[in-house]
């Protein structure tokens, strides 16, 4: 790998592609889809999807690295597990490239402001329609990336972030460096989070269904609630 694009490319999304589907928000709050959902619930559903689609404004940046490149800004700040998943994923890929999503600053603000004024329900209900919408842009994002290298049907790409299986989240420092969010309005504070909050950033990882396979037998595996991990495998 050595075509190392030197600006990021900005990528636009529509919001149909980006809606999440009701079931899956309403199982978020843990309303199956056998259940009959009440009126009052329903009304909350529609209202935060109307603000969502007042307010949202997805964009995106991407930019392709090669893996030498990627070895000093996975070395984040040294605080990482010594040994943790994305080392040996990593080694295995074909095509690495650095991704941030956001949607835009006036959603996080509205999801925050109605928090503050302890309009839980609408609030609550808009921080899940955004969660699972900014989950949406990565599974379109690495679509398209492997879309755009021409892989095969059985090749595909994910997205590993900072702060989850050993990757410690101070390498987001070292990711804003190389990719410059700020070029779409994405800043990140001291603490190493992202303005506007709903917002997601990593490397994303292409290759064989083989390339994102390892063992779930770290030390940080046993503190694990969801194994997310072996779903997106699947996928």
């Amino acid at each position: 790998m050595d075509n190392i694009i030197t600006k990021g490319l900005v990528q636009s999304y529509t919001l149909n592609e980006l809606i999440p589907a009701r079931s899956k928000v309403l199982a978020s709050m843990g309303i199956e889809n056998s259940v009959s959902v009440p009126d009052d619930v329903q009304f909350l559903f529609n209202e935060a999807m109307k603000i969502f689609n007042d307010l949202a404004k997805p964009i995106g940046l991407i930019k392709q690295i090669n893996k030498e490149t990627f070895e000093e800004i996975l070395k984040g700040k040294g605080q990482n597990e010594n040994k943790f998943p994305l080392q040996g994923i990593v080694a295995k890929a074909s095509h690495l490239a650095l991704f941030v999503f956001t949607l835009g600053e006036k959603i996080s603000h509205e999801i925050q402001q109605r928090i503050r004024e302890k309009d839980y329900p609408i609030g609550y209900m808009l921080d899940i329609i955004a969660s699972r919408s900014t989950e949406l842009a990565t599974v379109v994002q690495e679509k398209r990336f492997v879309e755009n290298i021409g892989f095969a049907s059985n090749q595909k790409a994910l997205l590993y972030s900072p702060g989850y299986c050993g990757w410690h989240i101070t390498a987001q420092q070292k990711i804003f460096v190389y990719l410059r969010p700020e070029e779409i309005n994405v800043k990140l504070n001291e603490s190493s989070l992202m303005s506007p909050i709903k917002s997601v950033t990593g490397i994303m990882i292409a290759g064989d269904s083989e390339t994102h396979n390892f063992k779930n037998n770290f030390n940080f595996c046993r503190s694990c609630k969801t194994f997310s991990c072996r779903e997106r495998m699947k996928t």
